[in-house]
């Protein structure tokens, strides 16, 4: 037991007195600071008499600059069921009859899941395809995850799916990912024909 005391003695002695000199070090006035590993770190203007190694941290080389602190800006909200994406529209079992059941004009809806890759893949091409349809086509996202009343309702077997639906009914569907241009036709023809 004596054999073992000693060296635990002085491991214990050690961090205490290197508790004592980071903490001393950092209430000097100002010369020391301690950087976010703990270490010490001495700048130009300490006094000699502290015997800490000067270890350079990044908030103190003389070519970095501090990042100015931006204040919080009051922007107005989106309206609730619009993404930040634009004419994007979130629909969820809830607001389903007044996004989708009651609108007169046709309507794109993506079921998909946020972990899903190929949805993440077929996002920017629907992002694209409601821009330019705006006015003329609502285009709507669902998460199959947290809707699930919306997925068993139309049936969907595999994401990404595509419906289109005008006037209450489903016009088109497509499984799978598919270019913008053949999206532009199939929204083409349903803006074209006659209820």
């Amino acid at each position: 037991m004596n054999r073992h005391f000693l060296p635990i003695t002085l491991v214990i002695a050690l961090l205490g007195v290197n508790s004592c000199t980071t903490e001393q070090a950092q209430t000097n006035s100002g010369n020391v600071a301690a950087s976010p590993d703990d270490r010490v770190v001495q700048s130009a203007s300490a006094s000699p008499t502290t015997s800490k190694t000067s270890i350079p941290s990044p908030s103190t080389t003389p070519d970095s600059t501090p990042s100015p602190v931006v204040p919080p800006t009051r922007e107005s909200a989106p309206p609730p069921n619009r993404t930040s994406e634009g004419n994007l529209v979130q629909i969820n079992d809830g607001n389903y009859e007044a996004e989708v059941a009651r609108t007169q004009m046709p309507i794109l809806i993506i079921f998909g899941a946020p972990w899903s890759p190929p949805v993440r893949i077929f996002a920017p091409i629907i992002k694209a395809v409601a821009n330019e349809y705006a006015g003329r086509v609502k285009v709507g996202e669902v998460n199959v995850d947290e809707n699930a009343k919306l997925a068993k309702k139309f049936d969907i077997k595999g994401i990404p799916t595509l419906v289109i639906i005008k006037n209450g009914s489903e016009r088109e569907r497509v499984v799978g990912i598919t270019s913008k241009e053949s999206i532009g036709r199939l929204l083409d023809k349903q803006l074209d024909s006659n209820p």
